[in-house]
């Protein structure tokens, strides 16, 4: 993990909550914009076989530095987690795991907040949540769960599913959106989480409303933000 990296997620605890999800947002971008020019070489006549090759070269080293990616990306949502939270801290009572569960995973989510600017009771124009939309990462740095409206989780292998919002808590980091225990409503497909009962949302950096005013009714408005989620059996 480079300096410059482990330095953005010190943002976090200078109060640069803002500043430093977005850059954790745009990490794909960044991880890669130090990348050395190409010195482009006079093509030579190949046969067959040879372009082959080169495309399958090509192939695997995309795939490696897509995989690379998304490793450090993870890393640095939870580095960034780390460095936000106070030490010591603990879970709220009110969006603990309930009695006799246990967890079937915990993943570190980097995504976004979407919001969308709507009229309210009184007709004044103000940013309304509408959904999250993240990437969840298992402890090894793989993809393992989307997440989006509903709210709804998605495993790779299909599996799906719905919770609502039982119960939350202030997050820990001034700033950013609540810590939340919500309960599976519906399911779908079988797989990773096909036995999830509980869903906890901990441990949240950033995603609250965007801080400048919304101008034109429907206009959509995303706000970076990192969180850890433990699905519980």
């Amino acid at each position: 993990m480079s300096l410059l990296l482990i330095s953005r997620c010190r943002l976090l605890a200078a109060g640069s909550l803002g500043t430093a999800a977005l850059a954790l947002s745009n990490l794909s971008l960044g991880a890669t914009a130090a990348r050395r020019p190409r010195h482009h070489k006079p093509e030579r006549r190949t046969v067959p076989n040879e372009r082959k090759n080169r495309y399958r070269k090509r192939t695997i080293m995309s795939n490696h530095s897509g995989q690379g990616r998304k490793a450090t990306t993870a890393a640095l949502a939870g580095l960034a987690i780390l460095f936000a939270i106070p030490p010591g801290a603990a879970t709220p009572a009110s969006v603990a795991a309930p009695p006799d569960t246990r967890v079937v995973a915990s993943m570190t989510a980097s995504g976004v907040q979407v919001y969308q600017c709507e009229f309210d009771a009184s007709h004044r124009l103000g940013w309304a949540f509408k959904s999250p939309l993240a990437t969840l990462y298992d402890a090894r740095g793989q993809e393992s769960a989307h997440h989006s409206a509903g709210p709804k989780w998605q495993a790779p292998d299909g599996s799906t599913i719905a919770g609502r919002v039982l119960s939350q808590a202030p997050s820990q980091t001034t700033g950013s959106i609540p810590q939340l225990l919500l309960e599976t409503r519906s399911t779908a497909g079988s797989g990773a989480l096909s036995a999830v009962r509980y869903v906890q949302r901990l441990d949240t950096v950033g995603g609250v409303a965007p801080t400048e005013n919304c101008m034109t009714e429907h206009q959509s408005g995303r706000s970076p933000y990192l969180a850890r989620y433990v699905f519980l059996q």
